[in-house]
């Protein structure tokens, strides 16, 4: 088997010839490929964005001029890059706030929220939806996939985070689960919109070139615990979410898969009822093995 059938073998159970490796680097089967900020994205120039240093996931997109950043009057102070290296304030395409320590060994957290209320809503969404046909968010990524992921099981980033971590980034948390009980109807408008958009950066992929055999889906959903939400509210509020993206990733002709941190046991059930291919699951150990030990006879899979 090569790499693509060996993946795909694994994630239908059709008995591959061996466990897929999923590393970075190119001894792994599968060859991930992440979407990039538009090159358009320059914030920091309005005043209510003083001080706010552009999130782009990972330093290194500055470092290699990847992207540059068209500093405003405030951080010319900063000589060349070292804004890099001191604790920071970001703010992403979708205006969340990120804290940053200053050493790059973690993309950061969510910091305040940026959407206090949804009175402005739709001023908000209009100023900080970004565009997923801009070709320069696909372009680079897409001839290194083409060049180096030929023959691995190539897998794009269905946009840069799912519709729940982004909507909890903008709320901040603990209003984004209050959210689910006191602005019901708001927030199914903002996961719709998310939603919306995360879909079509699978097209655009597709648009320009990109050849996937499958997505990822990032989007944290629990803790070590359990999931945020019990499946009966998840249900309610997320089968049109998740379950409009595996269709749409199946309608491309590829697989979903969804990254999430946490323990979800509760909610996989609707994962698999809505056709989900794939879970990537970063700390299975941390969250207890005994449930996946026990998936064939809990799920049928």
């Amino acid at each position: 088997m090569n790499s693509i059938e060996r993946v795909k073998a694994a994630i239908h159970f059709n008995n591959p010839d061996k466990v897929p490796i999923f590393l970075v680097g190119l001894k792994s089967d599968v060859f991930p490929t992440i979407m990039l900020p538009s090159k358009k994205f320059q914030p920091g120039h309005s005043e209510d964005e003083k001080n706010l240093f552009p999130h782009g996931v990972d330093d290194l997109i500055y470092k290699l001029h990847i992207r540059k950043w068209k500093k405003p009057e405030w951080a010319k102070k900063y000589k060349g890059l070292n804004w890099l290296k001191i604790p920071r304030e970001e703010i992403d395409e979708f205006g969340c706030i990120w804290n940053r320590r200053g050493d790059n060994k973690s993309m950061g957290h969510p910091g305040r929220p940026s959407l206090l209320n949804y009175d402005n809503l739709e001023h908000y969404l209009n100023r900080y939806t970004p565009d997923p046909f801009d070709e320069s968010r696909y372009k680079l990524m897409i001839r290194l996939s083409n060049l180096l992921g030929r023959n691995k099981y190539r897998l794009f980033s269905a946009g840069y985070f799912g519709p729940s971590q982004v909507a909890a980034a903008m709320r901040g948390f603990n209003n984004y689960l209050t959210d689910h009980y006191k602005n019901q109807d708001q927030l199914k408008k903002l996961l719709r919109h998310l939603t919306d958009f995360i879909i079509d950066t699978m097209k655009a992929w597709i648009k320009f070139g990109g050849k996937p055999h499958g997505f990822l889906l990032v989007d944290d959903l629990g803790e070590q615990k359990g999931p945020f939400f019990s499946p009966k509210i998840f249900e309610k509020f997320y089968e049109h979410v998740y379950g409009d993206i595996i269709k749409a990733a199946h309608d491309l002709g590829s697989e979903m898969h969804l990254h999430s941190c946490g323990k979800l046991d509760p909610i996989i059930p609707s994962f698999i009822k809505w056709g989900l291919d794939a879970f990537e699951f970063d700390s299975p150990r941390m969250t207890g093995t005994e449930h996946q030990m026990n998936a064939n006879e809990k799920y049928g899979t």
